[in-house]
């Protein structure tokens, strides 16, 4: 994957890893990055409320008919 990357997006990559790393949403196990329980959470929470905004919009759309 990093040979298809261009030189800024390896550096925009990076740099998004190192942040996500400090504010201890992913960690580094050997060669691979897991997310941590406090990543998980906070992906669960937004993917909630997408589906949230998305069943609203569902909603309105169908009143609308």
């Amino acid at each position: 994957l990093e040979k298809k990357l261009t030189n800024q997006e390896l550096i925009g990559c990076k740099a998004a890893i190192h942040s996500l790393t400090r504010s201890q949403f992913i960690d580094k196990i050997g060669n691979e990055y897991i997310l941590t329980d406090r990543g998980f959470s906070d992906v669960q929470l937004k993917y909630y409320a997408l589906n949230e905004i998305t069943n609203l919009r569902i909603s309105i759309m169908n009143k609308q008919l």
